[in-house]
């Protein structure tokens, strides 16, 4: 079944109580949610269905018109949109909990994913200094 509704441009209301949303309106912020949360899995659809004053039931169709949606529209600006958000959450965690060491692995590999993916330069194995200026190593001679 084709969406031809796209929920990433529904402007969700904060002028109205969520029980009173719209499908569309109530489908835009559950995708604001499980972006957020990184998977649908990870929000709790009866506290949802609690939200906007619809059944547990309507929550899951919901979520099943949006996993939809969300493969129909997958791009690479949508997984890295979608990869920057989980990096961050997890990184934020990790420097909640007190665990640095694990947070700048993560940052680190947040920076190797950029960089395999050409969205940052690869930054140089060795820089050599000598007489005649600076030499920069890639290790791609």
């Amino acid at each position: 079944m084709s969406n031809t509704i796209n929920y990433r441009s529904v402007d969700v209301p904060d002028t109205k109580p969520p029980d009173e949303y719209d499908y569309r309106e109530r489908r835009a912020e559950i995708l604001q949610l499980i972006e957020e949360a990184g998977h649908p899995r990870a929000i709790n659809q009866t506290r949802i269905a609690d939200r906007y004053g619809v059944s547990q039931g309507q929550i899951s169709k919901d979520i099943q018109r949006l996993r939809e949606f969300i493969c129909e529209n997958i791009d690479e600006r949508t997984v890295d949109s979608i990869t920057e958000v989980v990096y961050q959450k997890a990184i934020r965690e990790l420097m909640d909990k007190g665990d640095h060491y694990k947070a700048v692995k993560a940052a680190e590999s947040w920076n190797d994913w950029l960089m395999d993916r050409g969205k940052v330069d690869k930054e140089p194995d060795k820089h050599e200094v000598d007489g005649s200026g600076i030499v920069i190593n890639y290790g791609d001679e």
